[in-house]
């Protein structure tokens, strides 16, 4: 396709498929795979890079040609708009192959850039920016334009780019938001020459060309970097934040960090698009930067590998990284020295120590021995065939004596130096690797010689000498403990083998030995009875140990075997276990823990299994009374899953702490949960009772939600057990059997909660003879309870709309008939009866005529001695002397509203004011023929409902007399039969003259108080 003219780093390919059409291009634009280079004003080529296609575009011109100064692509690819020197902005069509439609402006078109298919943004020579825009209409296309903005100077650069304008004039840069108010964006004081913009995975950045400089600024015109160059850039291409390239008059130059490069270029119109720039001169010529890979392939073919090698900073940047080495030391200036940096700067040391090449292993292999690397990790392979390619004994000794040596490989090493008769090699090696210490403790166990083993060991690591060979000694000494088998060692003096294990635990964190390994090798060799048992736990605790299976099965025989060892000591060995999370098969490990009795043990297995069942079953083996904490831990407080625990365990958890169990179900499910394990309660009796009357005591809320079978079984059974607190129960239940538990009350003797039931079910009568029942037996068998005649007061104050509401008085009034007449010896219970009528017969008298109540007392209880009558007596009359004092407090209290009232009252009486006598002040029912009351007050009651003695209109009260009082305060009854509208006029006093001053004299202040009778009205 191309045939390309490269430097390193700059790559010119000329598109060949392309012929540039005669004459001098005036313009070129470019939207990939379209560029379209503008010959004339009326031709216009187009090249499409995907296709290798030309396509011509041409127009018939009226009047003579101008010259085109900027062309675009349009977006979708389908449309060429160019600004001419005349002021004409056109547009082509790629598809009909012609311009499509024109404009004129006034001045010269010195800018222009696509913002979409139909809205072409451009500039003029007296810096108008304008927007056209072509529309559709119904048999024609039209064009409108509209300045955006008047700059009053030239720009010297516009581009659009994601939905964004950028313009700049010689003292600003501007970026502009398309919107419809056209908002900008930010602005910077800067003069742009030209716009480049690129897209990365993580921002956006944008590059414009400033001076010399070019300055590379994120999308919202936060500066990121400036890069130099040597003149002021035409053209912007940017690959990335630290690689530009731009275009001047004749030159490209590149920056790639802090380098530069240059190379002169032809001339001719040019633009850019992402990392790309395009000219079009004589030819069109695609200017890149070149990329790693081609750089190092040009050096490589100008046989320059030290500047191939140098571009390559990482090992990606090359396909076949090992391929090109091999290439290199194939290559006839390889230097050795030169491929060990590399491999080294690229992290590639194995292509050299695993000996991937072929060629000249021999010279590679001396040139790393002359080359003093040490700190490469080598392998045996490549030790010894670079052992067999040094012939000098001394360079072997040096080499084999620097590299970094593995402790297996020695034997292979010493097998080599023992061929070559490197004995003191051989020393060296094992003093430098081994140590003279471990080889001799080496030699004492394999000769089974203990002794010299303790005696060697304590005379090392006892004495706390600092010097460099006393650590180094100590270092073998606890290399020697952590790599044999101590089980000879330890029984052969346990003493001293505790006292040298004691201090090589102190010492092995400062000798830079893992802990691990020496308790792994350590504990084996323990006897259960061993007292080093408890050294080790803290140990293993601390430093988190993970045990090997040896050390293991020691552990379990120390624990679970029987022996003289503390039990303290076993169990803490258990838990430090659990705590390092090193036992695998823990139900195995459970049913042992059982076995020995380590019930926390067993506790904290059972949480780590999560197994709810064994719980339960820990539970009731060890009668644990609180299990709320352990239940959530092993369910990882599934609500889900503790619901179904505390449903299908309910007896027996309930069993164990009822507060618990009940706080846990209420807590997890509420009344919804609750009603399911009642359910599964039905069974148990007693179990329901104590569950429901938890809930029910503890939680009110379950008053609303529970039905009406748990609400029956709780107050029945309250009624049982606690019958002092069936009545507040009551009064919160929503759904309950009234009828059966009012039975059941009455059968119980619950008086209180019998007398609510029966106003709830209205059986009164029912109520009132289970009263007279209930004080008979308590005058009788214990003279009387002050509560229960409160009791019956209440109730019998409760029922005042029953018919029969007096005889109920009087019934429950003569219970105390038999009491008094049967009990004459008991004095004492005899005055409490007394006491107790006597409160009996003062309420009543509050709430009943008085002159019905003492002619019942006076009947029922005409047997009584004259001081017990005489007291009785006397009660009523006091209740009957307060209850009037009390009305006319109350008077007296509105009497400045009373005197007021009154007044008003007798000066419409003086005029002859009617009387409301068709309808009753307290019941509005019509009076028609009946006994009535009328007050002074101008309102008439029926007589039943004059006997509250209260005028709901006026808001006072009244009392009532006999008609021989009329003409007193008060005055009597008559019959009503027709209610005439006026006041007889006989009854209607004459009008006195009176100023109004008189109204208020002293004697008028004499009137009877509002609220009595003092008109009597007759058929």
């Amino acid at each position: 396709m191309t045939e390309s003219e490269e430097t390193n780093f700059i790559v010119i390919t000329k598109i060949k498929e392309f012929p540039m059409p005669d004459g001098q291009p005036m313009a070129i634009a470019f939207n990939y795979p379209l560029i379209a280079i503008v010959v004339s004003s009326k031709t216009i080529v187009t090249f499409n890079f995907e296709t290798k296609s030309t396509v011509k575009l041409e127009r018939q011109l009226i009047g003579e040609e101008n010259v085109v100064l900027c062309a675009d692509v349009s977006p979708d690819r389908t449309h060429i708009a160019t600004g001419h020197s005349d002021g004409e902005v056109v547009v082509w069509s790629l598809q009909s192959k012609t311009s499509l439609i024109s404009t004129n402006t006034s001045e010269p078109i010195s800018f222009i850039a696509f913002g979409s298919a139909f809205s072409i943004f451009h500039s003029d020579a007296m810096g108008n920016l304008s927007r056209t825009t072509v529309s559709q209409n119904i048999f024609k296309k039209s064009v409108t334009t509209q300045i955006l903005y008047n700059f009053e100077q030239p720009l010297t650069a516009l581009a659009y780019h994601d939905n964004a304008l950028y313009v700049s004039t010689s003292t600003h840069t501007l970026a502009y938001l398309i919107t419809p108010e056209f908002r900008s964006h930010w602005t910077d004081h800067t003069c742009t020459s030209c716009f480049a913009f690129l897209e990365t995975a993580n921002s956006k950045l944008i590059a414009r060309g400033v001076g010399h400089n070019v300055i590379i600024s994120k999308y919202d015109g936060t500066l990121i970097r400036t890069v130099e160059f040597s003149q002021t850039p035409n053209v912007v291409s940017m690959l990335s934040e630290n690689s530009v390239l731009v275009l001047f008059s004749g030159n490209c130059e590149m920056a790639v960090g802090e380098r530069r490069f240059r190379r002169h270029v032809p001339k001719g119109p040019s633009l850019a698009f992402k990392d790309k720039i395009y000219v079009a001169g004589s030819e069109l010529i695609q200017l890149s930067i070149a990329s790693i890979s081609q750089r190092v392939e040009n050096y490589i073919q100008e046989n320059n590998w030290p500047m191939a090698l140098a571009q390559i900073t990482e090992p990606d940047d090359i396909d076949d990284l090992q391929g090109l080495l091999k290439k290199y030391v194939k290559s006839d200036q390889f230097n050795p020295q030169e491929l060990f940096k590399f491999v080294e700067r690229m992290n590639m040391t194995d292509f050299v120590v695993q000996m991937m090449f072929t060629d000249k292993k021999e010279q590679i292999l001396e040139a790393f021995i002359e080359s003093g690397i040490t700190k490469w990790k080598l392998t045996l392979e490549f030790i010894i065939e670079a052992a067999k390619c040094i012939k000098d004994d001394q360079k072997l000794i040096k080499f084999l004596t620097s590299v970094e040596l593995n402790i297996e490989w020695l034997q292979t090493i010493f097998n080599l130096c023992f061929d070559r008769g490197l004995v003191d090699l051989i020393s060296e090696l094992a003093l430098e690797y081994c140590s003279d210490i471990y080889m001799a403790l080496l030699v004492y166990e394999y000769s089974k010689n203990y002794e010299k083993e303790h005696n060697l060991i304590r005379s090392i690591l006892m004495p706390q000498n600092p010097s460099t060979v006393a650590l180094r000694m100590k270092q073998d000494c606890v290399k020697f403990l952590s790599t044999v088998d101590l089980y000879g060692f330890v029984n052969y003096d346990s003493q001293s083998a505790l006292q040298i294990f004691q201090i090589a635990l102190d010492l092995s964190p400062h000798l830079g030995f893992s802990i691990s390994t020496i308790i792994n090798h350590i504990i084996p060799s323990l006897d259960p009875s061993s007292t080093f048992w408890g050294i080790l736990i803290p140990q293993i605790v601390q430093y988190s140990i993970i045990v090997d299976d040896n050390s293991l099965n020691a552990i379990n025989r120390f624990i679970f075997l029987p022996s003289k060892s503390d039990v303290s000591i076993r169990r803490e060995m258990l838990n430090a276990l659990l705590k390092t999370n090193q036992i695998k098969d823990l139900r195995k490990y459970l049913i042992m823990t059982r076995s020995a009795g380590f019930t926390d043990c067993e506790l904290k297995i059972i949480e780590l299994l999560k197994d709810p069942e064994e719980l339960l079953y820990f539970i009731i083996q060890n009668q644990v009374k609180e299990f709320a904490n352990e239940l959530k831990k092993v369910t990882n407080n599934d609500s889900e899953t503790i619901s179904k625990i505390l449903v299908k365990h309910c007896k027996t958890l309930l069993g164990v702490n009822p507060d618990e169990y009940t706080e846990m179900v209420w807590e997890y499910g509420k009344s919804d949960l609750t009603i399911r394990v009642y359910k599964n309660l039905k069974d148990s009796h007693a179990l329901s009772w104590h569950f429901l009357h938890r809930i029910f005591s503890n939680h009110k809320e379950f008053y609303e939600a529970a039905d009406e079978q748990s609400s029956e079984f709780y107050a029945m059974n309250l009624a049982r057990y606690q019958p002092k607190t069936l009545l507040d129960s009551l009064k919160n239940m929503k759904s309950i059997p009234l009828d059966k538990l009012l039975n059941t009350c009455m059968e119980r003797g619950i008086l209180d909660s019998a007398l609510y039931l029966c106003l709830l079910t209205q059986e009164i009568d029912k109520g009132v003879t289970f009263s007279s029942e209930y004080l008979l037996n308590s005058l009788m068998e214990q003279g009387g309870d002050k509560n229960v005649v409160n009791e019956i007061v209440t109730f019998l104050s409760s029922i005042s709309s029953n018919p029969d509401y007096e005889e109920n008085w009087v019934k429950l009034l003569s219970v105390f008939q038999l009491p008094l007449y049967a009990i004459k010896d008991d004095t004492t219970k005899r005055q409490n009866i007394l006491n107790l009528l006597g409160d009996f017969i003062q309420t009543m008298t509050l709430v009943v005529e008085p002159v019905f109540v003492t002619q019942n007392l006076t009947t029922l209880f005409s047997f009584l001695p004259f001081k017990d009558s005489r007291s009785l007596v006397s009660r009523v009359f006091k209740t009957i002397r307060e209850k009037t004092e009390f009305t006319r407090t109350f008077s007296h209290i509105v009497k400045d509203e009373s005197v007021c009232a009154q007044l008003n009252f007798v000066k419409k009486l003086s005029n002859g004011h009617e009387y409301d006598a068709e309808r009753c002040a307290t019941c509005g029912q019509r009076l028609c023929a009946c006994n009535a009351y009328a007050a002074r007050c101008g309102h008439v009651f029926h007589s039943e409902c004059a006997k509250s003695a209260w005028c709901p209109i006026c808001q006072r009260g009244f009392q009532l007399v006999d008609k021989k009082d009329e003409g007193q305060t008060l005055q009597g009854v008559a019959m009503l039969t027709n209610f005439e509208n006026k006041v007889k006029e006989s009854e209607i006093k004459p009008q006195q003259k009176t100023n109004q001053t008189n109204l208020l004299n002293p004697k008028k202040l004499e009137m009877p108080l509002i609220g009595t009778l003092v008109q009597q009205i007759y058929d």
